[in-house]
């Protein structure tokens, strides 16, 4: 097997060489490729509570290679073609008992495309072979061959029209574990018939073989959009208006196996949470921001959510949880969500044994306000071929749901050649799966959305706004559901250092379930005082009122900014609130807030930061109170250039709180370029966080490295590093090196 790898890469090399013999190599001809080397040791030992210790050591190498070509073969017509080729081999010894384990991966690619302003084609071919031996076991090989092809038409005032078919076959050499063949055709069409009209329209096909248990499944999905806006009296009154519908149908229509549908959420959402140690809390309190690229389909590009080692490596040491979560509209059943990365290096793929590191927390929602923990502490499974995480869990309904998760610990060492310090979460999808055993059996769904918004200045001083919005939403299977806004908002300028603004709402819910009928009544106003360029204030005061079928609940909050610049280099910062709930139910609570900063920059080549924030909830039923917890965190850094080729930071944080266990990380980190070119950099570091009380513990990093830029295309680096946590159940060890070499052309 090993020769008909290197005999494929020698034929896909060849076979570029060959091009450029043949043809010349024109100004138009681009021939790129690059080399990467690596060498690497590691020591580590791991002791259980009970005193039995496992130590492994190894060696590990490392090689990749990638060659590109790309030439105009006509002025509209453009040829493609590439590949990669990296192989590994570990050799380690796990308590005298020596292992060898090799891995090479294998990823030809060709494509053939043609364009114009009008019409636009293409077809493409790819393999990634992945072949993995260890332990002396026989080998495993694993396939995944695509081919693709699109046609788009661009017809001037006309639809546009763009066709795709994508075959997929995933198989193992002996095609025993793995068999499957998928089939994707999709059609879209969009259009503007007049001004300020948009239309849509998207079906998409696919039909997946697995041969192995000689089960078919078909997915048709359907999605229309229809839009319209447009702006009336001199820009005085704004309208818009949709109209989407989506249908779902699947079909097992030959032996047994599971149907998963996929759901279509109205909306992505993300944040960055206060919590910082696992497990997070049954109960949190937050609202989730929209973050529509979450759902948008593009599986390459990052929506800003960093999973990866860099955030929790010094300085920045941010262990907080990544949550990201999905607006369903309606209550919708779910059982899977899954997840899919993209690492910062472009064609490399999550090693899964990183990927098991990573602890998954599965958080429900009515209101994207209240979120209660429904499942702690899973592993996800794993695809490295789409580097996709599938979490799994009880089926659950459910308007909001969230995934929490923790950026990789520092104490998680890659396999040579992976960089695994930034981790992008591209796109998070939902899916209701369900088991069938039933030749024939069919899951169908279908939801639409409609909805309205109308704007009208009625003042223009002070500006008084009337806003009206309505939107219906029906499932079926499911609910139908409605929601009607009125609201009134003002902004005044009330003297030259102050501004106000107020706004007050109504809103009133509706649909087929009892439940559903609400009423709420919304408040919200603000102040903002400047009375110096270096000074600013800010007061903001609200509350709701929401009337339901069997209870009432009422919330005020009351939140105070101040900033201010006192000196120049020094700024400072206070900020606190208070927020209130209670409910006719008998429920009552109260949470708190408070933080403090400030920077200072004593020295242009010096800055400090200092933080601090204070937390506390209050909680009662029927009048009987229940426990107050509180949180507490202080965090400060100094960042030194004492000269131009010395850069030094230090950071020190300190968290602690009820029924959490107390925090403290200090970092410090240098970086020191000798040469005055720059081209040579060395590097520092230290690491620790301590964690006493329940569940006591640390976690120790030192590193050092040395980065030399030798030519343009040319760059060598080495590191070592030494990492140690100890927790109650087990103590772990590490010592690491490596060295890499990395040429371009």
């Amino acid at each position: 097997m090993g020769r008909r790898v290197d005999t494929m890469v020698f034929f896909l090399f060849s076979l570029v060489a060959a091009i450029l013999v043949l043809r010349g190599t024109a100004m138009a001809d681009i021939v790129s490729g690059s080399v990467e080397l690596v060498y690497g040791t590691f020591d580590a030992k791991d002791t259980d509570a009970t005193g039995l210790s496992t130590e492994s050591i190894g060696t590990a190498y490392f090689q990749r290679y990638n060659l590109g070509f790309s030439t105009q073969l006509y002025p509209q017509l453009s040829l493609q073609a590439g590949g990669s080729f990296d192989k590994s081999i570990t050799i380690s010894e796990i308590n005298d008992v020596r292992s060898r384990a090799t891995v090479i991966n294998v990823m030809p690619n060709v494509s053939l495309v043609f364009y114009n302003p009008f019409v636009s084609g293409g077809v493409s071919m790819s393999r990634r072979e992945e072949r993995t031996e260890a332990g002396g076991g026989s080998p495993q090989t694993e396939f995944q061959d695509s081919k693709n092809a699109f046609l788009l038409f661009r017809p001037e005032g006309l639809p546009t029209l763009n066709l795709q078919f994508t075959r997929s076959n995933r198989y193992d050499k002996e095609r025993q574990t793995q068999n499957t063949t998928s089939d994707d055709f999709s059609v879209t069409s969009a259009y503007e018939p007049v001004k300020n009209l948009s239309l849509f329209y998207n079906v998409t096909l696919d039909k997946t073989l697995n041969k192995l248990s000689e089960t078919t499944t078909t997915t048709e999905q359907q999605s229309g959009r229809a839009s319209y806006s447009n702006r009336f009296f001199k820009n005085k009154v704004a309208f818009s208006t949709d109209y989407v519908r989506t249908s779902t149908a699947a079909e097992l229509s030959s032996g047994h196996g599971a149907l998963k549908l996929p759901l279509f959420p109205f909306a992505g959402l993300s944040t960055i949470s206060i919590f910082n140690s696992a497990p997070p809390p049954t109960i949190v309190a937050v609202v989730l921001s929209p973050n529509q690229p979450l759902i948008d389909g593009n599986l390459t590009a990052s929506t800003g959510m960093n999973i990866g080692q860099s955030v929790s490596l010094p300085p920045v040491n941010d262990t907080r949880f990544r949550e990201v979560g999905l607006d369903f509209v309606t209550a919708t059943a779910v059982n899977t969500l899954d997840v899919v990365v993209a690492l910062n290096q472009a064609n490399q793929d999550l090693p899964a044994v990183v990927a098991n590191n990573f602890t998954w927390y599965i958080y429900t929602s009515p209101d994207n306000q209240n979120w209660t923990l429904y499942q702690s502490g899973l592993t996800a499974a794993f695809d490295p071929f789409s580097n996709r995480f599938e979490i799994s869990f009880p089926s659950v309904t459910a308007r909001f749901i969230m995934a929490a998760v923790q950026p990789l610990s520092i104490t998680v060492v890659p396999p040579p050649g992976t960089d695994v310090s930034n981790i992008f979460i591209t796109e998070l999808q939902a899916f209701n799966t369900a088991a069938s055993t039933l030749v024939g059996s069919k899951s169908s769904s279908t939801s639409e959305l409609y909805d309205l918004n109308a704007r009208a200045n009625l003042l223009s001083s002070p500006m008084l706004v009337y806003n009206l919005y309505y939107t219906h939403r029906k499932n079926d299977p499911g609910s139908v559901s409605f929601t009607l806004g009125n609201s009134l908002s003002l902004s005044h300028q009330l003297s030259r250092v102050v501004t106000g603004t107020a706004r007050v709402a109504r809103e009133d819910n509706g649909g087929d379930a009892p439940q559903a009928a609400t009423t709420n009544y919304l408040f919200n106003a603000s102040l903002m005082a400047t009375p110096l360029p270096t000074l600013s204030n800010t007061l903001v005061i609200s509350g709701s009122r929401l009337e339901a079928s069997e209870s009432t609940t009422n919330t005020s909050s009351l939140f105070l900014t101040n900033s201010a610049q006192l000196y120049r280099g020094i700024s400072v910062s206070l900020s606190g609130g208070e927020s209130r709930q209670s409910s006719s139910l008998g429920t009552d609570s109260e949470n708190s807030m408070i933080n403090a900063g400030a920077g200072l920059t004593p020295h242009r080549n010096m800055t400090i930061s200092l933080n601090y924030s204070m937390t506390r909830a209050r909680s009662s039923l029927e009048g009987v109170e229940g426990p107050v917890t509180s949180g507490r965190n202080a965090t400060a850094s100094v960042a030194y250039k004492p000269v131009e080729t010395l850069y030094l930071v230090f950071s020190i944080s300190g968290s602690s709180g009820t029924n959490v266990p107390r925090q403290t990380s200090r970092n410090y980190a240098a970086t020191w370029s000798p040469l005055s070119s720059g081209t040579l950099q060395v590097f520092l570091s230290y690491a620790e966080n301590i964690q006493s009380g329940a569940g006591e513990g640390f976690e120790r990093a030192k590193s050092a490295g040395v980065a030399w830029r030798v030519g343009p295309r040319i760059n060598l680096s080495t590191g070592y590093s030494i990492t140690k946590s100890e927790a109650v159940s087990q103590i772990s060890e590490s010592k690491n090196f490596n060295a890499n070499l990395t040429m371009s052309f």
